[in-house]
């Protein structure tokens, strides 16, 4: 066997809560630092591998077919979290869980996922389900009626996405999605002067008249961060602002109150 089948295989037994265990990176207010959110993810705790981020075995569980246990975990605890740091600060926090397209038309999942918040108190717009979508132009109408029955039910969609075409950005309305998700590669030259912002410029004020949110994502250092809050985006988040943490971790941020990003001018 080579090490992709035996790590197969031992994902194949992993617990979720033990092995694969949700952690949290927050989303903060550009403006005030404060906490807006948190977007949950998941990493695996092996014997044999030690740590394994997401980014590394998430496809491994697709090509296996356990990409729907580990994205159930994630969901159950993230809505449990989220309940527990709403009742703690008194105010909903954006709680947003990425998950694959496909998801979204499972039969009977927008009811499941609606139960669990009803379960847990959690507040009817907290939940942000985060679509990977490589062009709109691909989207099938299964899916896109997918998302008006979630959005229905008070389980808010984004798109995250790489598609700068007017067009297509235009389309995100007609989905009626709630947010959009910028990927990495639109900040790479954002720091670099005013031509270079053009593009992210367009898609931030396109999505803006849409009347859409805007969540930056991977924000890495200051510069990036004062050229985004200068072409007007309120939500980021990001290894400069802060890692993945615990829900205990996050649980302390709530229960401060204190911008996690301070002396910000």
């Amino acid at each position: 066997f080579t090490r992709l089948h035996l790590m197969e295989a031992q994902l194949s037994k992993a617990i979720p809560g033990v092995d694969l265990q949700t952690i949290f990176q927050p989303i903060i207010d550009v403006n005030s630092g404060q906490l807006l959110g948190v977007d949950a993810s998941c990493q695996w705790r092996t014997e044999n591998y030690g740590l394994v981020p997401a980014k590394d075995f998430l496809p491994m569980a697709a090509n296996s077919g356990q990409l729907q246990k580990i994205a159930d975990c994630v969901l159950e605890s993230a809505i449990r979290q989220g309940a527990v740091w709403q009742n703690m600060s008194g105010r909903a926090l954006m709680i947003s869980v990425a998950i694959a397209p496909e998801m979204l038309t499972i039969p009977d999942m927008a009811e499941r996922v609606h139960q669990q918040m009803q379960g847990e108190s959690l507040s009817e717009g907290s939940l942000l389900l985060v679509v990977t979508l490589n062009s709109l132009k691909d989207l099938c109408p299964t899916t896109a009626q997918s998302i008006h029955h979630f959005q229905n039910l008070g389980i808010q969609v984004a798109v995250n996405h790489n598609d700068t075409e007017y067009s297509a950005l235009s389309q995100l309305k007609s989905l009626t999605v709630s947010a959009v998700k910028l990927q990495r590669h639109f900040l790479e030259s954002i720091t670099i002067g005013e031509p270079a912002q053009s593009i992210t410029k367009v898609v931030v004020d396109t999505a803006k008249n849409l009347g859409l949110d805007i969540i930056i994502e991977d924000v890495q250092n200051e510069a990036e961060f004062r050229a985004l809050r200068a072409l007007g985006c309120r939500a980021v988040q990001g290894d400069y602002i802060s890692p993945a943490v615990s829900g205990d971790e996050i649980s302390c941020v709530v229960s401060e109150g204190t911008p996690l990003l301070g002396n910000i001018a």
